[in-house]
């Protein structure tokens, strides 16, 4: 039938599978929004003047040199991560790795203020979002378009473009929105830690359920094509 900008969210809401992984990019937008804004205000009003020109100069050089850094540890990522995790028997749950990492840098800026150590809360925030950004850039993104193998083209065709479109616009429209309207009320505070813990746990529960089905999905194809070499 002739295309339709609905053919990607009706094929989506008749899949499982796409209906996690929807949240999933939802999910993973979200948190990484409330992320950069507390990297984002550290940087503000933790970055010094130091040796350069002007207090901008010092932000734009600390943001580069965390690019650079995102930059070498992709490589690292995909020589050695990717190649780890795709020796798994399910290789879908390597996708909890942004999980872990976040929900550990998250954990430990929660603790710095009670041990004294707040002064160090750029550098955690700084390689929290280097790790994370640099799984997603290599590891994360292979992992999530094998999810999409054993579907039927309509789902890794139309369904995929509507997550990765739709979906990824539509998820970092609303976090920025939620993000607005908590810091119009409540300023900058730990109820952002709070909320990214949050969102974690619930992507969390959807990359496990979509890791099941994908091995579900896996084993029916390979039971399928090995039902017709026995017959013979």
């Amino acid at each position: 039938h002739p295309a339709s900008p609905y053919d990607g969210f009706i094929s989506v809401s008749k899949n499982l599978i796409l209906i996690l992984m929807a949240f999933e990019m939802f999910f993973y937008t979200c948190s990484t929004t409330f992320f950069s804004q507390q990297m984002n205000h550290l940087v503000e009003t933790e970055i010094q003047q130091g040796a350069f020109a002007s207090v901008s100069d010092a932000r734009t050089s600390f943001i580069a040199n965390v690019y650079g850094w995102v930059n070498i540890m992709s490589l690292v990522s995909q020589f050695v991560i990717t190649q780890l995790v795709m020796l798994l028997k399910n290789p879908i749950f390597g996708l909890l790795l942004l999980n872990i990492i976040q929900i550990v840098g998250t954990g430990i800026l929660l603790s710095l203020p009670s041990l004294g150590l707040a002064s160090i809360s750029l550098a955690v925030v700084s390689w929290t979002f280097i790790l994370r950004r640099s799984l997603d850039y290599s590891t994360a993104r292979i992992l999530r378009e094998s999810i999409y193998i054993p579907l039927d083209r309509q789902a890794k065709y139309q369904g995929k473009g509507f997550i990765d479109t739709v979906v990824f616009r539509f998820g970092d429209g609303l976090s920025s929105i939620m993000l607005f309207g908590g810091m119009t009320y409540f300023g900058y505070g730990t109820w952002i830690d709070y909320s990214i813990l949050i969102v974690m746990a619930m992507q969390f529960y959807v990359i496990i359920r979509a890791a099941k089905l994908y091995a579900q999905l896996v084993n029916e194809a390979e039971q399928a094509t090995a039902a017709p070499t026995a017959a013979v």
